[in-house]
């Protein structure tokens, strides 16, 4: 059956005040990709990764630092994918199944890395379409993706109320979360599918197309 996936990068305490409740209003489930190497992580966000996967939300990884992999030898590569590994562990008390790759730059080896660690990749999910979805991302945008009959992978940062002042963006572009609600009941119109990573993966057995 073919699903949407919703994935949210980085560390954000609005993941879990804002965008998390949307999704539950309509009995969807997301993944937030967490940099447990962030300066201040445990102090600020980890609480709210644990309240998120204690509600059903997956938390995978986004590397233990928000680094250019690709700059990376394989093992310091390796070294960073096992250390967020155990961080999100001891966060959520479960181990990250599914791994985003910053600025989404990658090689065949640093999947294949991945595919150690974790059973699937948001670059490599099979017959999917990935999708950014930013400040300026419409609905009709998002719709004409779901329409196109394609798996879709949303890949956003965070998502805001129109007006509000951003101070902790840091120069990522949130959707406005009118437009990801319009979007959701859309799909829950439609009874299409909205799934984790993680479910998504499992759906298809797991397995990675490497397309570099």
């Amino acid at each position: 059956m073919r699903q949407v996936i919703f994935t949210w990068d980085d560390n954000f305490l609005r993941h879990a005040l804002l965008t998390a409740p949307v999704f539950g209003k309509y009995g969807f489930k997301c993944t937030f990709y967490a940099i447990p190497g962030e300066a201040g992580f445990e102090e600020k966000y980890a609480g709210a990764f644990c309240e998120l996967a204690k509600c059903g939300f997956e938390v995978g990884s986004h590397g233990y630092t928000h680094d250019d992999f690709t700059k990376m030898t394989l093992d310091e590569a390796k070294e960073n994918m096992t250390r967020s590994i155990a961080a999100i562990e001891k966060c959520t008390g479960k181990k990250p199944r599914t791994f985003a790759f910053p600025y989404h730059r990658y090689t065949e080896d640093l999947l294949g890395a991945a595919k150690e660690y974790f059973i699937e990749t948001r670059n490599t999910l099979c017959g999917a379409e990935r999708v950014d979805i930013l400040g300026k991302t419409t609905f009709e945008e998002m719709k004409a993706h779901i329409d196109s009959g394609k798996t879709i992978v949303f890949a956003g940062h965070a998502s805001f109320f129109e007006g509000e002042k951003i101070a902790e963006m840091r120069g990522y572009e949130p959707i406005d979360i009118v437009t990801l609600e319009k979007c959701l009941a859309y799909l829950k119109g439609k009874g299409i599918r909205v799934v984790t990573m993680e479910e998504a993966a499992e759906m298809s057995g797991g397995v990675v197309c490497f397309d570099v």
